[in-house]
């Protein structure tokens, strides 16, 4: 049986590449929504006037669990992006469709920015609700 391999095109390339600047934007949203429900957790902890000498503990868990959770999850997506570009193309769209969503639909992008779309709204919204739980937290402390 005869195997045929094809040369990558720059199309190809291309995509590969903005797969993994995809992915690298990934990373760093969940590093930071990991760094902000950290803060949230060492703040909660504190005005819950637990022990102080308890606090570089539960610092630690949170950092080893969270960054468990967010390892995972950057594991789960590169494969996730490379599997948008590896799908077959459906069949071509209707005439009616505008050129660039058929641009977007030859090279395969369409797929790959409703699923970048959808992973980054996950750390996306932890970010957001730690951060506005932080900021009520703080507050109330003020007073």
């Amino acid at each position: 049986m005869k195997t045929l391999v094809t040369s990558p095109t720059l199309n190809h390339i291309l995509l590969y590449g903005l797969i993994y600047i995809l992915w690298f934007v990934n990373i760093v949203v969940c590093v930071a929504a990991l760094a902000q429900v950290r803060s949230l957790v060492s703040v909660l902890w504190i005005a819950a006037g637990n022990d102080v000498y308890s606090f570089g503990l539960i610092n630690s868990i949170c950092l080893l669990v969270g960054g468990i959770v967010a390892f995972t999850f950057v594991m789960f997506l590169e494969g996730y992006y490379r599997a948008s570009f590896e799908r077959p193309v459906q069949a071509t769209a209707s005439p009616d469709q505008s050129s660039i969503r058929q641009k977007l639909t030859n090279w395969k992008l369409d797929i790959l920015l409703r699923r970048f779309a959808m992973t980054t709204a996950i750390p996306l919204g932890v970010l957001i609700v730690a951060w506005v739980a932080l900021e009520i937290a703080l507050r109330i402390l003020v007073r």
